[in-house]
């Protein structure tokens, strides 16, 4: 579905585009015919208005221009043709690829027009008669540029509008990618959300109900162990829920800042640490700590306390007796780096990719007896997200994973 959606958006998007920018082009080639139209009137004019010893100023049109007087016999302004004895001398401008015969031919069917400026067939000459005076004039003027001009510039307009429609194209293939992409993956991760959530409180459900119903038949000293499942599991359930709701409830808040104060981060991350060494060294890991002093951040600090203990909980859950627990806090320009590292277990790039999301485990022979569900990264990422900080994930694959969160710092809150 969300497919379609990426692919009936880019090409609606795209047609439309293409359609605007065709407008635009036409516009902008009938805006130039229009204009060139205007230019050969115009000059037509200045040059009927021309004195005999004028001169033709076509610098604006730089187009050849002539102007030709009709030497008549018995004079007559409204003569339509030329009679024996009529003679038509070029007084500005000449062409000396035209025989008398071309000319005596071209100039009568100038005669004959009843336009105010028509054209000659067969010639690229666009002129006006004025008959007003003796001799009649006839200013003319080859628009042969004009033409070429403007089939260059259709040309060019047309290339111009497939180049502009390919790079539009790939603009909207990228923003597809950017925008929208993270949208097929969410909807992914809902429905894979929906599909791993209803298999996790589906085994609890089991076991109670035929627990339940093992218990209904059986003597009263089987009854206790029998209740003691169904306690069990009932527990189970309803820490996944509250674990799922809580991961519902921060991800659609996460756009909501929670109300935050200034905080010392090192006193806080010693505070957490000091809480996890003894349950860690009776497990047979140590843990060393690195904390620079005088950090402090504006978040809400119970809600990172909670997320520095997730984290805590979690190098303890993954590494092995004997080996050890690394949390380090360092100042990098204006952030703080907070670095939580176990040795004795890795993981691969494709696990790193996936170990924030919701219900994925890395050890999936893991079962649910220690709490594990795959949701606790998932809140962390989502409670670092809401105090506007980052949180990634690092390893060689085989040694050691460390998880590296970043907040913004704060200058330390002034007593009054």
């Amino acid at each position: 579905m969300i497919r379609k959606l990426h692919r009936r958006f880019l090409w609606n998007a795209y047609l439309w585009a293409c359609v605007f920018l065709l407008i635009v082009v036409l516009i902008v080639v009938g805006a130039l015919a229009a204009y060139m139209d205007r230019s050969v009137a115009s000059t037509l004019n200045d040059i009927l208005r021309l004195p005999e010893d004028g001169e033709i100023n076509t610098v604006r049109t730089r187009l050849p221009a002539y102007l030709v007087e009709i030497r008549q016999v018995a004079p007559d302004p409204r003569a339509e043709v030329l009679h024996e004895g009529d003679t038509a001398a070029f007084v500005r401008g000449a062409r000396s690829d035209w025989s008398e015969a071309e000319i005596a031919e071209i100039i009568g069917e100038m005669l004959i027009s009843t336009k105010r400026i028509d054209r000659v067939r067969d010639e690229t000459l666009c002129y006006t008669v004025d008959r007003s005076n003796i001799p009649i004039r006839i200013a003319a003027v080859d628009y042969a540029g004009y033409l070429s001009l403007l089939t260059r510039s259709c040309l060019g307009a047309l290339l111009l509008w497939h180049a502009i429609a390919g790079a539009l194209f790939l603009v909207l293939k990228t923003l597809e990618i950017r925008q929208l992409r993270p949208a097929e993956r969410a909807w992914a991760n809902q429905e894979r959300f929906v599909e791993d959530a209803s298999h996790e409180i589906k085994t609890p459900l089991s076991v109670i109900l035929s627990n339940a119903e093992l218990g209904a038949g059986e003597q009263a000293e089987e009854t206790e162990k029998r209740f003691s499942m169904i306690l069990n599991e009932a527990q189970r359930m309803k820490l996944l829920i509250t674990r799922m709701l809580e991961s519902a409830r921060i991800e659609n808040s996460a756009a909501k800042r929670r109300k935050a104060d200034v905080f010392a981060l090192s006193d806080a991350v010693t505070e957490c640490a000091l809480l996890c060494e003894e349950p860690l060294y009776e497990r047979g890991i140590v843990l060393h700590t690195w904390i620079e002093d005088d950090l402090y951040v504006r978040a809400d600090e119970a809600l990172f306390k909670q997320v520095m203990l997730s984290l805590l909980e979690n190098a303890g859950k993954y590494t092995p007796v004997g080996r050890d627990v690394y949390v380090r806090v360092k100042k990098n320009w204006s952030r703080a780096v907070v670095s939580v590292r176990n040795e004795g277990v890795g993981l691969d790039t494709e696990e790193r990719e996936l170990i924030f999301e919701r219900f994925y485990r890395a050890d999936k022979a893991r079962t649910h007896s220690e709490g594990s569900y795959g949701l606790g990264l998932s809140i962390v990422k989502n409670r670092i997200e809401s105090m506007g900080g980052t949180i990634r994930c690092t390893s060689d694959g085989s040694t050691y994973t460390a998880f590296i969160l970043t907040i913004r710092l704060a200058r330390k809150k002034q007593r009054k």
